[in-house]
């Protein structure tokens, strides 16, 4: 079964009608099951398969499984305004899930926590504004990641030869201008490091990337590699998680440096030798936090090398 898991927006139900049995394969709703009743029986002990579980579940497609099966594709009858019904609230009264009931620009809850109750703008933990001088001597693009493509679920269906041909390696996409500075060329290899790690991906030369920007494909390994310890189907060789912090968040706790992280990059020979990460550097937060949390900042002092922000977009008072 397939359901939209847009917040409150489940109004989509779909059936993935089984085919073949391989080996001892179980799906998720069977797993959940057993799992269920070992930790939570209270609840889970009232579905006896997998076939209950889903009747339960698509109560309000106000379909039975079976009929759904044979529908193969159901929208349920959902009020487009909900808010305007009582369909958000828990308490079914009209207005949105929150403590007014209204949008809130000015948020109560995050008062209610000293935390800053307006949106503002905090500049990226490693980025031009905080670490200019890092980012002219050795690190000098603004890396992202998590752009998606079509045959990959994250770090999903590598191992599917039909999903693989499709984006068979990993991709670094680099503007042409930056590419043609460092002598590299759509197909060629690259090395991509931070202060925290490397990997190597394949280059896309694209002009959809500003100049100074690099995105990186996440999530990706290798299923043709040997896959017991240290190698780990190449986890390590281009697994871009690699590049970053365990432990830099924005100061209510959200956010990471996945969206923004500062970069090197250079042309390389393949995708690696051996698969063991050189080291692996843990900032002094994370070395602390399994004894005492300190600071969730990327340094636990102010930050050096300041810049006026304001001044370098021209912003006057």
């Amino acid at each position: 079964m397939v359901v939209t898991h847009y917040g409150l927006n489940a109004s989509f139900y779909g059936a993935q009608n089984k085919c073949v049995q391989v080996g001892e394969c179980k799906s998720d709703v069977e797993i959940m099951i057993e799992v269920g009743k070992k930790t939570y029986p209270d609840f889970w002990n009232r579905f006896e398969d997998d076939e209950a579980y889903n009747n339960f579940h698509v109560f309000r497609s106000w379909l039975p499984w079976e009929k759904l099966r044979d529908n193969v594709v159901t929208m349920s009858n959902e009020p487009y305004y909900k808010y305007k019904e009582g369909k958000l609230r828990p308490d079914g009264s009209v207005g949105f899930p929150t403590q007014t009931g209204r949008v809130e620009l000015y948020s109560y809850a995050y008062a209610n926590f000293d935390e800053d109750p307006l949106p503002y703008y905090e500049p990226a933990a490693y980025g031009p504004t905080t670490m200019p001088e890092m980012m002219k001597e050795k690190y000098p693009f603004v890396l992202t990641t998590g752009a998606r493509v079509q045959n990959y679920f994250h770090s999903e269906h590598k191992q599917v030869p039909s999903l693989r041909q499709i984006t068979p390696w990993p991709q670094v996409d680099l503007n042409p201008e930056d590419a043609a500075e460092y002598g590299i060329q759509e197909g060629d290899w690259v090395e991509v490091f931070s202060p925290y790690g490397s990997v190597r991906q394949m280059a896309r030369v694209t002009p959809i990337i500003k100049k100074g920007v690099v995105h990186c494909m996440h999530g990706f390994w290798y299923p043709e590699e040997e896959g017991s310890e240290p190698n780990l189907y190449g986890n390590w060789k281009s697994n871009i998680n690699m590049l970053m912090p365990n432990s830099v968040n924005a100061k209510t706790g959200f956010g990471n440096t996945f969206k923004s992280m500062i970069c090197g990059i250079r042309k390389a020979d393949g995708r690696g030798g051996p698969n063991e990460p050189d080291h692996i550097v843990l900032e002094k937060s994370r070395q602390g936090e399994f004894t005492v949390q300190e600071k969730w900042r990327p340094a636990d002092s102010p930050v050096v090398d300041p810049i006026d922000y304001e001044k370098e977009i021209g912003v006057t008072k």
